[in-house]
């Protein structure tokens, strides 16, 4: 059966970032605090009414897991890759020995509310809090330490601060540090048990909302004055410069002693590669206050906040990479449309019509070399210097391509990257919803165009027409599958969409009555055995 073809809307001048939006699982809040990455694979995040997600896959998927609590849940951290510690609101101490797949609670002996968390080990750890609340609603003189070191079980108070605290870090087995609200900040050298307060409230203004040791003597601590250096241990901080005007930083992660990324309001991302004595603004594409930010190696990581999830895959900086234009990851298909994400690839913006594109668009051409010594020049829809999106020629054949920006303002390297026969990407809006229509067949046989919003489902045909690419080259529809949250619902269709947009492929799913009253709404889209990423549509 054939459908109209709508083309507004799949974004083929979409400018994206080096990070983007994860999408949780249904029903999840929006405010997260902390994130902890156990390696590429495993992450843990905790946030508002108790939250605790994981991922095993990388983020392809994400699991709302069941929680002991629904106090908010201000920290995350673990000592190895088996045992972690989560900590909130009224006392909340969580604790974790697989991984965090499930969390049994503590007893912590207060109601007070607790903000940081460090471990050494298994065993030893802190954590700090507030009299008051975390979130700077209660009072400004008022903290504690609680120390365990029989694993949790008991908790003992090591020390009140005139100051609530924030953030606590081991920068060796026996050095830990405590930070907090106006300058507030406290050592000790024998794993907690002692602690002494460091007086420097003449280079640290603010207050310390968080802080990393990649040395025992190294570290950074990033709040409301800027972002702080010490090569001693924390006795003496030297000023390595932002916010400035660009509001406070609450989180900060290094992965070795000169890459890092610190993250803070207004969806503001930081990143060093020199050890703090620049900082570079990565583009988040989100506006929401960031509380927290951590990486699993120098180029994947994850930051959090009032609204929501954010991962990378290139440290943060757009490429350069190339990537499906739909689902933003490699391999590519033949004919299938892709982004090349970077800096200095174009001196300016120019956009070509989707139904006739340009190899030279504003200059610039990209020249495609394949597994077979074949060299093809690439049809341009839209250059700038960050982003080129092209069409991958359908005689490319599969292996490794390399992509070539011909007339680039300075030298730029070959990008490599896989194709494959087929590389499925979905569509989708930012907010994570297909990039499709739906079309109601009436009994006359008139085809309806569903206006946009839920779908209502009744014993009229209803088919979701969504748009994609590299599906085209599939072996049969028959092995197409599709699922919205998690019911199987047949494929009719699975090509190219019309001869409008070049590279453009849309998937006709018939939606069935047993989708009523489901509310994950999650389309997943499997062709030929590879996984689409997955989009969101709504029924009813």
């Amino acid at each position: 059966m054939a459908f109209l073809v709508l083309t507004s809307g799949i974004g083929l001048a979409q400018v994206i970032t080096g990070w983007t939006s994860q999408e949780l699982p249904p029903g999840t809040p929006n405010d997260l605090r902390a994130v902890a990455a156990l390696d590429v694979n495993t992450v843990v995040v905790v946030g508002a009414s108790g939250t605790i997600l994981r991922t095993t896959d990388g983020g392809v998927t994400w699991t709302r897991l069941g929680s002991p609590t629904v106090a908010t849940l201000n920290a995350v951290r673990f000592s190895d890759a088996k045992t972690g510690i989560a900590v909130g609101g009224a006392g909340t101490i969580l604790r974790t020995d697989d991984g965090g797949a499930s969390w049994t609670q503590q007893s912590s002996g207060t109601s007070a509310d607790i903000c940081g968390v460090a471990f050494k080990d298994a065993e030893t750890g802190i954590v700090v809090g507030s009299n008051g609340f975390c979130d700077g609603l209660g009072p400004l003189d008022s903290g504690f330490i609680l120390r365990t070191i029989d694993g949790g079980a008991t908790w003992t108070l090591q020390t009140s601060a005139s100051r609530r605290l924030w953030a606590a870090t081991f920068s060796d087995a026996n050095t830990v540090m405590a930070v907090g609200d106006q300058t507030t900040m406290l050592t000790s050298a024998d794993s907690g048990a002692t602690w002494t307060v460091l007086h420097n409230a003449d280079k640290v203004i603010g207050g310390v909302q968080d802080l990393f040791f990649h040395s025992r003597s190294g570290g950074f601590a990033v709040g409301g004055g800027g972002i702080y250096y010490t090569r001693d241990g924390g006795v003496s901080w030297e000023n390595r410069v932002p916010p400035s005007g660009n509001g406070p930083l609450f989180g900060v992660h290094f992965t070795d002693a000169h890459r890092g990324v610190a993250v803070g309001s207004r969806g503001l991302i930081l990143r060093t590669t020199d050890g703090g004595f620049t900082w570079k603004v990565q583009p988040s594409g989100v506006s929401f206050i960031l509380r927290d930010v951590a990486f699993s190696n120098a180029i994947t990581g994850w930051a959090v906040g009032t609204g929501g999830l954010l991962r990378t895959t290139t440290g943060g900086d757009p490429g350069p990479v190339a990537v499906s234009a739909a689902s933003l990851t490699a391999p590519l298909a033949p004919a299938s449309l892709a982004t090349l994400v970077g800096s200095g690839l174009a001196r300016s913006i120019a956009e070509a019509y989707p139904q006739s594109p340009s190899t030279t668009l504003g200059g610039i051409s990209l020249r495609l070399h394949d597994s077979t010594g074949q060299t093809f020049l690439a049809p341009l829809f839209y250059v700038s210097p960050a982003q080129i999106n092209f069409q991958v020629p359908p005689e490319t054949v599969s292996g490794a391509l390399k992509v070539e920006v011909v007339n680039a303002p300075s030298s730029l390297p070959e990008v490599p990257v896989a194709v494959r026969p087929v590389a499925p990407g979905l569509f989708a809006f930012p907010d994570g919803k297909a990039a499709a229509y739906s079309v109601r067949i009436e009994p006359d046989g008139t085809q309806v165009i569903v206006p946009p919003g839920a779908i209502t489902l009744d014993e009229r045909p209803v088919y979701l027409i969504a748009y994609a690419t590299g599906v085209r080259n599939r072996s049969a529809v028959e092995n197409v599958q599709a699922a919205i949250g998690g019911i199987n619902v047949p494929v009719t269709y699975a090509g190219p969409a019309g001869d409008r947009v070049p590279g453009l492929d849309q998937v006709n799913i018939r939606l069935t009555t047993e989708l009523k009253g489901n509310t994950d709404g999650r389309l997943t889209l499997t062709v030929d055995g590879v996984l689409a990423n997955p989009v969101r549509v709504e029924v009813q």
